[in-house]
């Protein structure tokens, strides 16, 4: 009966169903199943899309490790291609001191990461306080158009340990939201 056109909310909100994958700090939180996306472009290479994470201090870091949710946020939903699960094919991993001069440590064309797990990208350990994961020729997601979405990255000194949480002090910049 409602002749404005809008319609009642079709479900309660909870933190389930109210994902809210536009957020950055969705990378950082440490739990992999909430997940970050960029904002959808019209085709894969619209524009490149990145994450900058800034930590709280220069260190050692030896690896990106970018992890695709198990379920993701919305695992109950019908899409096609979920949040948290599109990487991009082409991609680059720079590292910076003073976030002015860029050390590109990784760079492909040809990217094939792993969609439904964890992608590790080694390099020779660098000291850095800065890091920049720049990903373009971005897949389509369904509703949102062509999109990087991760559910959490990890940047890791020798041993291992992730510097990039927000428990951490880690700080985390996107190009788009």
């Amino acid at each position: 009966h409602n002749y404005l056109g809008s319609t009642p909310g079709r479900e309660p909100k909870t933190a389930w169903n109210d994902d809210q994958p536009l957020l950055p700090i969705h990378l950082i939180d440490g739990d992999p199943e909430t997940a970050w996306a960029s904002g959808g472009g019209n085709t894969p290479d619209a524009q490149p899309e990145w994450i900058r994470i800034d930590l709280p201090e220069e260190t050692t870091v030896s690896a990106v490790s970018l992890i695709c949710c198990q379920a993701g946020p919305g695992g109950h939903t019908i899409m096609h291609n979920k949040p948290g699960k599109l990487l991009p094919r082409s991609l680059s991993v720079r590292l910076s001191c003073d976030a002015r001069q860029w050390e590109t440590v990784f760079e492909s064309d040809q990217f094939s990461g792993n969609a439904s797990g964890v992608t590790v990208i080694h390099f020779a350990p660098r000291r850095a306080k800065q890091i920049w994961v720049v990903g373009q020729d971005l897949p389509m997601m369904d509703l949102f158009g062509c999109v990087f979405s991760i559910g959490q990255i990890e940047v890791l000194d020798p041993r291992g340990n992730d510097l990039a949480l927000i428990s951490r002090g880690a700080g985390v910049t996107v190009s788009s939201t």
